[in-house]
């Protein structure tokens, strides 16, 4: 590949399984997320297999964080080819017996901090889509709850609804200046966080689907573009 990209979320699920993923189809992946032990046990996987991997610890709901981590990006790969948006947080409760705070940290954390790096990065993905590449991609993962909600996930599902319409508003946006926006919405998938929910170890899609579907996005030839891929597990 011989590109740079930053993958939000990388410390586990699906963001740590892309992160894999790009490297070992040689792009230099830098590692974002707030938890740096365990971002550093994915840079050590990355290294041990022959990939290049850095780590960039920040929280990206601060603005100045996200600006800062990207400027860090820029420092150690000297471009940005490609942002990964994977990080989320999700509570599942009735909107009755929820709290302020439960429903602010997922907007904080799906919304803002998705839209404070990508914001971040642009003039630097621009830059790489006027280089020798052609072409840089920001790739947002959503969830197919973005398009129906449940009595549970009311507040996580316009989270998601609220990143579909963006990107698909940014797509627009960017098209001319040649970089590619991208949309996964993915099923159920076997994460940490899903377990945490409540998912059983082996229930839906394994991370490293998603990710497979987020390489096949970012590797397309200059010039064609995957706007929005669902990826469901069969029968669901």
């Amino acid at each position: 590949m011989g590109t740079a990209a930053l993958v939000t979320g990388a410390s586990s699920g699906i963001g740590r399984a892309t992160a894999c993923r790009l490297a070992a189809h040689g792009a230099t992946v830098a590692l974002l997320a707030r938890q740096a032990e365990a971002l550093e046990q994915v840079c050590r996987e990355i290294r041990s297999a022959g990939g290049d991997a850095f780590v960039v610890c920040a929280d990206l709901v601060d603005a100045v964080g996200a600006e800062q981590a990207v400027a860090q990006v820029i420092d150690r790969a000297g471009r940005l080819d490609m942002l990964i948006n994977c990080a989320g947080a999700a509570h599942l409760s009735s909107f009755a017996d929820d709290a302020p705070s439960q429903w602010q940290c997922m907007i904080d954390t799906n919304l803002s901090g998705t839209l404070n790096v990508s914001h971040a990065a642009l003039s630097y993905l621009a830059a790489a889509a006027r280089s020798d590449r052609g072409t840089a991609d920001l790739v947002t993962v959503g969830f197919t709850a973005g398009r129906q909600s449940g009595p549970v996930t009311s507040v996580y599902a316009a989270t998601k609804q609220a990143i579909t319409a963006w990107s698909e508003g940014l797509r627009r946006e960017l098209a001319p200046s040649g970089v590619r926006v991208g949309l996964i919405q993915p099923g159920l998938v076997d994460t940490p966080l899903a377990r945490r929910l409540g998912a059983g170890p082996g229930q839906g899609l394994n991370a490293a689907v998603v990710a497979d579907a987020i390489v096949y996005v970012v590797t397309r030839p200059a010039g064609v573009a995957v706007a929005e891929l669902v990826v469901r597990a069969v029968g669901r």
